[in-house]
């Protein structure tokens, strides 16, 4: 196996400091995008990225609209509202050089009408594959990360119908211990191949505290990975004093997945 790319959110540009993190091979992903700037102007925001990205040759990833949008949605309008910011995070994303977006997979595990759930479920396979054709020219990675998803079988679901190498799965470990009952290991295991990136955070399976995991937390996900061939690259997504300690103590973790 490779070893395994770590990243660190951020949450603002001044977090960043390209020479610190170029210097220890720690990648990043941009959170610094929410999606009520996006009508008020922030190419000043681009602008001070790309400035600060310039002598950066790490690994860039940009977090997407979280809230709100609907790609399966049965309103023509919301699917136009949804597929216009999708494309401003695109867009912001070949600014920046990044080489993946992460959107959440809108999956609501409330809706218990089969008929219902099956049909959002094809709506948005349908918005997918016609958002991809936009895309084929582009070196982009589309990610689909679980939220409040109660089992994996839908974004399973979706992934393999939306039958695409841009888009794959984004395991978020918080999520997936706060909304759901099944072990991280059915998670990945149902997920398996399709999982290309992890969202490092724990909890005590009652919220979603986006806590930082202890070394026994980081060993077991690690043996999960390593019994599954599993390399995912992984964003650490809480808040640290140091973060190259903290790069370094993952790290460290995870070395045992290098074969």
């Amino acid at each position: 196996m490779n070893k395994i790319k770590i990243l660190t959110m951020i949450t603002d540009v001044n977090q960043f400091e390209p020479y610190i993190f170029q210097q220890n091979d720690i990648g990043i992903e941009i959170q610094t995008f929410p999606q009520h700037i996006l009508d008020d102007g922030y190419e000043d925001l681009i602008s001070k990225f790309q400035n600060k990205l310039k002598e950066y040759k790490g690994l860039v990833s940009l977090h997407g609209s979280a809230f709100d949008l609907n790609p399966g949605s049965t309103d023509k309008k919301v699917i136009e509202v949804t597929r216009y910011r999708y494309l401003q995070y695109i867009e912001i994303a070949k600014k920046l050089g990044a080489l993946y977006v992460v959107f959440h997979s809108q999956i609501n595990p409330l809706l218990k009408v089969p008929r219902i759930r099956q049909m959002k479920l094809n709506n948005q396979i349908k918005f997918w594959q016609d958002l991809l054709e936009e895309l084929h020219d582009i070196n982009l990675t589309i990610l689909l990360e679980n939220e409040y998803d109660d089992n994996y079988k839908d974004l399973l679901y979706l992934i393999e119908n939306i039958d695409s190498e841009q888009v794959r799965v984004c395991l978020d470990i918080g999520h997936a211990l706060a909304y759901s009952k099944l072990t991280l290991k059915e998670w990945i295991i149902g997920l398996k191949s399709h999982i290309e990136y992890i969202h490092l955070h724990w909890n005590n399976r009652q919220n979603d505290s986006h806590s930082i995991s202890s070394d026994e937390e980081l060993d077991l996900l690690s043996e999960i990975l390593i019994e599954n061939d599993i390399t995912p690259i992984i964003t650490l997504e809480y808040r640290v004093d140091d973060i190259v300690k903290e790069v370094n103590r993952v790290r460290k973790a995870f070395d045992k997945t290098i074969i």
